[in-house]
């Protein structure tokens, strides 16, 4: 019989000279993001596509958001409850970086979701009739 051990959570922290490091690099100023979506492209020739194409487009973009927002979910569950835990406010501490940023994806995956709505509305108020 086979025994699976349980990994050890590996714990990192800088050292001083990498804290130092760190403040400096922060300091710097941000590049702008780079964004490549391929969906985008996409959208910008959505004229060319029958109604079909556009709904498929459209539903696609949706269930990857959906499924993106769905492993968000449990990730700012965690992180909200050790938000609201006076006993761990060294966690929440610690952890409050990774929560602005789960929350972000949280939130631009709901924006995605609403856009798509509005997007599909937008087409087929404007070229059904045609």
């Amino acid at each position: 019989m086979r025994q699976i051990l349980k990994q050890q959570k590996k714990i990192y922290s800088l050292t001083e000279k990498g804290v130092q490091t760190v403040s400096e690099w922060v300091l710097e100023e941000t590049a702008d993001p780079i964004s490549r979506d391929e969906f985008l492209a996409k959208i910008y020739v959505i004229a060319l596509m029958d109604k079909n194409t556009v709904a498929q487009l459209f539903n696609d973009r949706r269930r990857h958001y959906k499924k993106r927002a769905a492993i968000n979910k449990p990730k700012l569950e965690e992180l909200e409850a050790l938000q609201h835990d006076s006993r761990r406010k060294e966690d929440w501490r610690n952890s409050f970086g990774r929560y602005l940023i789960v929350k972000r994806r949280d939130d631009l995956c709901t924006q995605e979701l609403a856009w798509c709505d509005w997007a599909e509305d937008l087409y087929h108020n404007s070229f059904d009739k045609i």
